[in-house]
């Protein structure tokens, strides 16, 4: 039986103009791949909107948390966490120690879906609403609110929540500001009624509600849990309960105990007797305190219910009745006694010096016969008959007795005899007997002291008399073993797991040092690619070790080996020219494409849809007007075309006899051409033949005068030649080339044609067919590669941009691996998108997120 992954349906809570969410990615693996068996994640990351280039920060945080997600090692809370710390790290580095940033809108979530348990994690404002079992859950359940201070501290506080959901569950994740601008049980009332039916129309609904905010969040609806691997493993049956060791004592509300009235009326006064009264049952719990209990002061008329109170037997004392469990605890106390007979007695001899012995009182009755034992009165209770109409009883107020009682005598329910006051010492009187009810006076009612009844004496609760003697003491012996014995299993449950752990970080470190040691052999012997596999294994090992026992002097002097090691291989060339940017950009920009032609720069900024022109002056280094003349951008009309998003851009340089002047080449995605030239006012619209064939040209190139431009869609290369634009283009693959265009990120022509996708594979054409040709992959291929420069001088180079990993990577135009191109220090090429190679000034621009930088060419 294979498994099966959930089933969702995603609705981004964003614009419908947007191409992509911001702050937020999702993740479902294949069945057939190895990140399958974590499960799908979702990820957000929310953001200061001051903070400078935040778009790209966040875009980075979020590959932080999948790589590690789907890399570590190790438990699925300990990945998840480790997940936010390590994005909560790469966060503090880039910006929240700058004094503006507000530190009440930074927020983490990582969450994870495998098969029908979700997992939570999350520090800072971001937060979660699951619905699951018809109800829905807000995790954290108060929004964690980061403050200047807390942003200081290297770890965050990362809470962890899980849940099991089952199809037709519902997750909503997003930032804090949420709550800021929608009513929590607005948020609460939809994710309870989304279906995956109207998914999308309430991820559209609370974009609306939001006023158009930008605010990273996402609805996700299962479908599905799929079906987990099958295992030997299931729900643990519920373990047979542990027969009670005996009945609770009176202190626990247990029922009285009842006895049947007696065939012969008892003759003297013992009748009367005060006897310790079980407490009341739980179901008469309601019942409110009565009127003080007194002896009726003449003897009562034969079968009323007073007398049926006097004829009743002397009720057993507390001794004379066992107490339930008594004899299954004389069983073990036995059974303890045989087992430990010198440990049992020491501990008997402590807790008689420390525990109160157990009292006994003496009961005189009236013949002056004294009890086995009685409870002194303060302890006393009444029994409860269940007849007792108990509404009717209230403070101050005194028993109203009704047939009922009769009836139950009648039946064989007799409850224990009724406590009597004692008369005040010295006085021989009994006090005085409260008042009685007014309201039945008043409202002409018969007052029930002069009736038959008066001789019934009223009664008073009190609460039971706590339980003493060695049932008492074997309770609370079982309670303070409890206390002791639970914190030393704790002790001992963690103690273990920590050993294991530090022992589990001590091979992982041995392994390191042994992969770091062949990585150096292979190195001897020339194999470099073996020497990167091998260093790459021994830092993935020690960061695991890292991870489970934390850093010490060795595994940091073995980290500090491992990357020299690995810079010695990877033959990394730092731009120490890198200082300031010469242009920097607002954090709405996302500068891709560059383009220098002497003093003139021309950026392609995707982030504003718009094409910018500056100037560089070489004496100063510095660019005259930072704020840039605008070119072209979307929404402008051009001799009657409407520009579309912008693509690509290219320098047609001039061409005697064809081009009698040099103009920059903007595409947009409608396949649209237009044309610039910085001696001529505005932008033209340029027409070509054929132009109806196209489908999606995204790429535009020259090369010596004539036009080649890419359509993705159909896999073509239409070539136009020098200032023939009127004549049908000639197609330049040959008709038995398969080509596949799909993901490409750069196009660049040096006689041969270089395609670039983005998965990072390097593709060579010449005359129509493909060139036999694979970039070394000893150091990896570019992660996130997005453009692409090629040098014509001498053999040649290739340069690949990996915006991913902050570099260039430089190969010969073999495929050979020659060098990479870093920042020595700081994080000067963080968002780096593009590159332009000036071969005849030897100058270098590499192009990021928030600016422009110029360093001599090193090639």
């Amino acid at each position: 039986m294979h498994s099966s992954g959930p089933i969702t349906h995603i609705a981004y809570l964003m614009s419908p103009q947007a191409d992509q969410p911001v702050g937020v990615r999702v993740v479902e693996p294949p069945p057939d791949t190895r990140q399958f068996q974590r499960g799908n994640l979702y990820a957000l990351v929310e953001l200061p909107a001051n903070m400078p280039d935040r778009e790209a920060l966040a875009d980075r945080l979020l590959s932080v948390m999948q790589r590690t997600y789907y890399t570590l090692r190790g438990s699925q809370s300990q990945v998840m966490t480790e997940a936010v710390r390590q994005a909560y790290a790469l966060l503090r580095q880039h910006g929240l120690a700058l004094p503006n940033v507000d530190a009440s809108s930074v927020g983490i979530l990582c969450a994870a879906l495998l098969h029908d348990r979700l997992m939570v994690a999350t520090t800072g404002s971001a937060f979660a609403l699951v619905k699951a079992d018809d109800k829905v859950h807000m995790f954290p359940s108060e929004l964690m609110r980061l403050t200047p201070d807390q942003l200081q501290e290297a770890e965050p506080q990362v809470e962890v929540f899980r849940q099991q959901v089952r199809a037709h569950d519902v997750m909503f994740v997003g930032a804090g500001a949420w709550l800021d601008r929608v009513p929590v049980r607005y948020l609460a009332g939809v994710v309870a009624y989304v279906t995956v039916d109207n998914c999308m129309d309430a991820a559209g609904d609370l974009y609306a509600q939001s006023g158009g905010a930008d605010l990273p969040g996402l609805l996700a609806v299962l479908e599905s849990v799929g079906s987990p691997p099958p295992s030997g493993t299931g729900p643990r049956p519920t373990p047979p309960r542990r027969p009670r060791l005996g009945g609770l004592p009176t202190s626990f509300s247990t029922l009285p105990p009842v006895r049947m009235p007696p065939t012969a009326p008892p003759t003297g006064p013992s009748a009367v007797a005060p006897v310790a009264a079980s407490a009341p049952p739980t179901s008469y719990s309601s019942v409110a305190p009565a009127a003080t209990a007194r002896a009726s002061p003449t003897p009562a008329a034969p079968g009323s219910p007073a007398a049926a109170v006097e004829d009743m037997d002397p009720p057993q004392t507390r001794e004379d009745v066992p107490l339930p469990g008594r004899q299954s605890v004389a069983r073990l106390a036995a059974a303890l006694l045989a087992a430990l007979q010198a440990g049992w007695s020491q501990l008997r001899t402590l807790l008689s010096r420390t525990l109160p012995e157990r009292r006994q009182g003496v009961a005189e009755t009236g013949d002056g016969a004294e009890g086995a034992f009685a409870t002194p009165a303060e302890d006393l209770s009444p029994a409860f008959s269940p007849g007792m109409d108990h509404d009717v009883l209230a403070e101050g107020a005194d028993l109203q007795v009704t047939d009922q009682v009769t009836d139950m005598e009648a039946a064989g329910w007799v409850g224990e005899a009724l406590p009597v006051d004692e008369e005040v010492e010295g006085t021989g009187e009994a006090e005085s007997p409260p008042p009685t009810r007014q309201s039945d006076a008043e409202d002409g009612q018969a007052d029930p002291a002069s009736g038959p009844l008066a001789s019934i004496p009223p009664m008073t609760f009190t609460p039971p008399a706590p339980t003493r003697g060695a049932r008492a003491r074997l309770f609370l012996f079982l309670a303070l073993a409890i206390l002791v014995l639970v914190p030393i299993a704790t002790f001992a449950v963690y103690w273990g797991d920590g050993a294991d752990r530090r022992a589990e970080a001590v091979q992982l470190t041995d392994a390191a040092e042994a992969r770091l040691l062949s990585a150096r052999t292979a190195l001897d012997l020339g194999d470099k690619s073996t020497a990167r596999q091998m260093l790459a294994e021994a830092q993935e090992f020690l960061l695991e070790a890292i991870a489970l026992d934390g850093r010490d002097e060795r595994r940091d002097q073995l980290a500090a080996q491992i990357e020299q090691d690995l810079q010695d291989v990877l033959q990394v060339q730092l731009l120490y020219g890198l200082t300031d940017p010469i242009l920097t950009f607002p954090p709405d920009a996302l500068p891709t494409r560059l383009v220098v032609v002497n003093e003139d720069i021309f950026i392609l900024d995707r982030g504003r849809q718009a094409i910018r022109r500056y100037r560089f002056d070489p004496a100063l280094g510095v660019v005259v007007e930072p704020e840039g003349e605008p070119v072209i951008a979307q929404g402008d009309v051009i001799q009657g075309t409407t520009v579309g998003e912008l693509a690509d851009m290219a320098w047609l340089p001039l061409v005697p006899g064809f081009e009698d002047r040099a103009s920059l080449l903007v595409v947009d995605r409608n396949n649209h051409v237009f044309r610039y030239d910085p001696r001529v006012a505005g932008p033209t619209r340029l027409l070509f033949a054929g132009e109806e064939d196209w489908r999606a040209i995204d790429q535009v190139e020259t090369y010596l005068g004539r036009i080649y431009l890419a359509d993705e869609e159909t896999g073509e290369i239409y070539r136009y030649s020098a200032g023939r634009y009127d004549v049908a283009p000639h197609l330049w693959f040959a008709p038995q080339t398969q080509v596949n265009l799909a993901g490409l990120v750069s196009m660049r022509i040096d006689g041969d044609i270089w395609f670039l996708f983005e998965d990072g594979r390097l593709l060579r054409y010449n005359s129509g067919e493909q060139v036999p040709f694979s970039l070394e992959d000893s150091v990896g291929l570019a992660q996130e590669p997005s453009d692409l420069a090629i040098t014509t001088q001498g053999q040649g180079s290739i340069f690949v941009v990996d915006g991913a990993n902050q570099r260039v990577l430089v190969f010969d135009k073999e495929g050979t691996y020659r060098h990479q191109l870093q920042s020595p220090e700081g994080e000067q090429l963080r968002g780096l998108t593009g590159i332009y190679l000036d071969e005849v000034a030897k100058q270098m621009y590499l192009l990021t997120r928030s600016g422009l930088y110029r360093h001599p060419l090193i090639d």
